[in-house]
């Protein structure tokens, strides 16, 4: 449990992100990128429950981490899963992570790192916006073959 140690350490580091910066960043756009989309369906919940924001499952987050390359060194799989389960996503209703979460979680990997919260977002919303630029461009391509 040494890795709680170092964990809770950065937890003060992390709760000092910026409303600017995070508006400056488009985070919120880069975390609907990779999220799973809103949906107004229940789900297996039997329509009791509905995602009207985006959010993401642990498996999610996992893909997340590893598409922006932040796992190395001390940040490994099981410590991104751990930095999941303390971003308090498990205990919500549905056990999926929404945006206040995922920014937590990712100032949470900059201090595991030991970079900023500003470093960590610039990766994130750059690996974002290369996935938005190439869906689109698939989505021309598609268009151009169709006519």
């Amino acid at each position: 449990m040494l890795f709680i140690d170092t964990f809770t350490a950065f937890i003060v580091a992390s709760t000092r992100v910026h409303t600017r910066l995070l508006k400056n960043l488009n985070t919120r756009h880069a975390f609907a990128t990779f999220a799973d989309p809103p949906s107004d369906s229940g789900g297996d919940k039997g329509g009791e429950f509905s995602l009207a924001v985006p959010s993401c499952d642990a498996v999610k987050w996992g893909q997340i981490i590893r598409v922006c390359n932040l796992v190395g060194g001390s940040l490994t799989t099981s410590v991104a899963r751990e930095i999941f389960r303390a971003s308090g996503a498990p205990v919500s209703e549905d056990g999926r992570m929404r945006y206040d979460e995922f920014l937590w979680a990712c100032a949470t990997v900059g201090g595991v790192h030991g970079v900023a919260f500003r470093e960590v977002a610039n990766r994130v919303v750059g690996v974002a916006n290369k996935h938005s630029q190439n869906l689109t461009e698939k989505g021309k391509g598609d268009d151009a073959g169709a006519g």
